[in-house]
């Protein structure tokens, strides 16, 4: 068990996301960042951070899954639009399979957590990531509400930690956006990207 602050704990997690990155030696490339992604497993650090926080709360060690279907702590879900899901990390009491000493009852979840990074390719990812925490939320608390797990009170914690290198001349860069059949929504409408300024509707020009 750890005893370092939350902070320094995941100083040495980020420490381990950069390490990963840079020593990643994939046999087989696929291009970008993916492969530092898929070799060096950049989130494991805070995965190790997440755990000693826990384990630092008296959570049972037993009780912290993080791993695949192989594993022998795996922290896999059920799940409503597919038969299951993997978790980079849950907390849960009971298991049916994995239970620890004193456990007695039904499956009793506590939390789950997803862990995404980006490096690089902004324009081209920020979007899969978007939709990722959105789905994931929506699919957990949907198999949730249809008694996928135990339904309980408080409700199960759900968490996504997303790690992000922003560029900073990223963030001055203009995006094109493409409306060929109906306007985007008011806060990504402008005029112009050097001069942000609502543009108006046709409808609202005729009023004038």
């Amino acid at each position: 068990m750890s005893n370092l602050p939350e902070t320094e704990l995941f100083h040495k997690a980020i420490k381990h996301w950069w390490a990963s990155k840079k020593s990643a030696t994939p046999k087989k490339a696929q291009g970008g960042t993916r492969d530092a992604n898929l070799h060096g497993k950049t989130m494991d650090g805070f995965a190790v951070a997440i755990r000693d926080f826990l384990i630092g709360l008296n959570v049972k060690p037993e009780h912290i899954f993080a791993g695949g279907h192989l594993s022998t702590s795996p922290s896999i879900l059920p799940s409503y639009f597919r038969p299951s899901k993997n978790w980079d990390l849950i907390v849960l009491a009971n298991s049916r399979f994995h239970s620890a000493n004193g456990d007695t009852g039904e499956p009793v979840l506590y939390a789950a957590t997803e862990f995404k990074s980006q490096d690089k390719s902004i324009g081209n990812n920020q979007n899969n990531r978007l939709e990722e925490s959105l789905g994931n939320a929506t699919d957990f608390w949907t198999t949730y509400e249809h008694d996928g797990f135990v339904r309980q009170l408080p409700r199960p914690w759900l968490g996504y930690l997303f790690v992000g290198k922003y560029d900073p001349a990223s963030d001055g860069k203009a995006v094109k956006i493409k409306q060929p059949h109906f306007e985007a929504m008011i806060p990504f409408r402008t005029e112009n990207p050097r001069h942000p300024g609502i543009r108006s509707r046709p409808s609202d020009r005729h009023r004038e």
